[in-house]
């Protein structure tokens, strides 16, 4: 029962909107904080004041006591500022040192500036009365008393009390003390509490008139900022609604305050990333779909010529159906290796190989794939650089690196593939990086001659162990400042009108998979104009320390 309460009041808030929310949240603070004015200004007022009221003669008391031992001229003074001081009236006796009674007691100092003052118009009867109530409590006596009990003590001796309207009242303290000597004493105070009836009065109409006011105020005000802290979340949340029907072209305003601010800001960066996603896969599609018609066109028009001319000689119609199937391979493993890889399927199985090695027969078989086209590829590859890695994978890499350069390749033809160390250990820092939570991958920027982005993980190598820079570089085209951050990014590829080839922009996000794979800082130095350098680095191994694990 109780949790389909919990449920049905939940449902209720739930369909309350934030602006009625945050009315009735103000609203009720506001009726909370008037309720809270009334009950210490008027319902407990009497209270408090009474309770200050023996606090404060329960202070004096013990001051005057503090000074039994002084002289009976100073202590005369003392009472009496005292008394000025706290608004009471004062009376101290020297009790009898025999059995401490108060009948016969000396009064030795006597302090009377109170109008209405009770404590010297009482009999000795009713004094001792006191003291009697001091020794039941050690820790001083104090009640509050009504002026008519006393109205008919001397009433020739207090004119006051005939006037009593029974609102008066008079606190009176009583106390036992010992001095040094072990003189006894006997305290009495006597201090008189207004009656606070007419100041409750005054309060209560007062809090009338502040209520309403606080309440209208309340009202207004809870609605001027419930709009206020609303309307921008609702103007997100238009926005967002229209991003999630299609329309990637909406802005998120960031109105109102600095959480709003810095939510627009976050969904104006996700919409435009989302903008660019849809672009890229529809850049995809087509490209792909260009990519797939091609030599799906090529294989089947040559299969029909073979099945229309049967007689002939078909070596070359055969030769370019198996160069498109092949290319059609090309392309679908593309595509399932970086599905895979984004996947977090493929796994990688370093061993250590000889990279120089490796390098210059990959190049070499490349060379030959790429001649009858006029390209070239030059080498600049340090001899035996050790590498613990996937010697499939980071080949995988460079082929994809290759046919980047080759896509976009100059005037010259040329491709330049470079191998060495980096010899100074200050090169590393020469590249300045900058955490992004993002798969743990990490963003900055590579200075060399020109400040361009650079992408990946820091290498897992310790600072001050040997690294080695493998770097593909062309004198094409260059990339646009404004494609770097992205050329990483599956499906995603630069306008160049001089591109030829197959470019369906997954052979750099393959590379960047592979090198966040074997934890290895990877990425690119490039300016329109000017062509391009890709690199990425790993750790050497050294010779002996490939000993010492065999």
């Amino acid at each position: 029962m109780k949790e389909k309460c919990r449920k049905k009041r939940k449902n209720i808030l739930y369909n309350v909107g934030m602006r009625w929310r945050i009315f009735i949240y103000l609203l009720g603070f506001a009726f909370i904080m008037i309720c809270l004015l009334w009950l210490f200004q008027i319902v407990y007022l009497n209270e408090f004041y009474e309770k200050i009221k023996k606090d404060q003669i329960s202070t004096a008391a013990s001051s005057i006591i503090s000074q039994l031992d002084s002289d009976p001229e100073d202590l005369q003074s003392y009472m009496e500022e005292i008394s000025l001081h706290y608004n009471l009236c004062s009376e101290l006796y020297l009790l009898d040192n025999a059995n401490n009674i108060f009948f016969g007691s000396e009064k030795l100092v006597s302090v009377d500036i109170l109008s209405d003052c009770i404590l010297h118009h009482i009999s000795e009867r009713d004094t001792n009365t006191f003291y009697y109530k001091a020794q039941e409590n050690p820790n001083g006596y104090v009640e509050i008393y009504s002026r008519v009990p006393f109205s008919k003590i001397q009433q020739d001796q207090n004119r006051l009390a005939l006037k009593d309207d029974g609102l008066s009242k008079s606190m009176i303290y009583a106390r036992l003390a010992s001095d040094s000597q072990g003189n006894n004493y006997l305290l009495l105070l006597n201090s008189s509490i207004t009656p606070v009836s007419a100041t409750v009065a005054t309060l209560r109409v007062q809090l009338v008139v502040i209520s309403v006011i606080l309440i209208i105020a309340a009202l207004v005000f809870s609605l001027l900022i419930a709009r206020r802290l609303s309307n921008p979340i609702n103007k997100l949340n238009r926005a967002a609604r229209a991003m999630a029907e299609g329309d990637l072209n909406t802005n998120f305003p960031g109105e109102g305050y600095r959480e709003i601010a810095e939510l627009a800001a976050s969904l104006n960066f996700a919409e435009s990333e989302l903008s660019r996603t849809d672009k890229m896969q529809k850049d995809l599609v087509a490209n792909i779909s260009h990519d797939i018609r091609t030599p799906l066109t090529m294989i089947g028009g040559y299969a029909e010529y073979m099945r229309d001319f049967p007689d002939e000689d078909h070596s070359e119609s055969i030769q370019v159906i198996v160069e498109e199937s092949e290319r059609l391979r090309n392309l679908v493993n593309d595509i399932l290796d970086n599905s895979r890889i984004m996947a977090g399927a493929s796994t990688v199985e370093k061993q250590v190989f000889d990279l120089s090695e490796s390098l210059n027969n990959f190049t070499s078989n490349f060379n030959h794939l790429i001649e009858p086209k006029g390209y070239r590829v030059e080498t600049d590859i340090a001899p035996n650089i050790l590498v613990n890695a996937d010697e499939k994978r980071i080949l995988q890499a460079v082929s994809n690196m290759l046919n980047n350069a080759a896509a976009h390749i100059g005037e010259d033809k040329l491709i330049r593939v470079s191998l060495q160390p980096v010899e100074d250990p200050a090169e590393n820092s020469r590249h300045k990086w900058y955490k992004r939570q993002d798969n743990d991958r990490e963003e900055g920027f590579s200075y060399g001659n020109l400040s361009q982005p650079a992408r990946g993980r820091k290498s897992k190598a310790a600072a001050g162990d040997p690294v080695v820079r493998l770097t593909v570089s062309d004198n094409g085209s260059g990339i646009d400042e404004k494609d770097l951050p992205y050329i990483w990014e599956r499906y995603y590829h630069a306008e160049d009108p001089k591109a030829g080839g197959h470019i369906s922009g997954l052979g750099l996000s393959i590379v960047r998979g592979i090198m966040e794979m074997h934890g290895a800082r990877y990425g690119v130095n490039s300016h329109p104009g000017a062509g391009s350098s890709f690199w990425f680095e790993l750790p050497i191994v050294q010779a002996d320390s490939e000993e010492s694990a065999k």
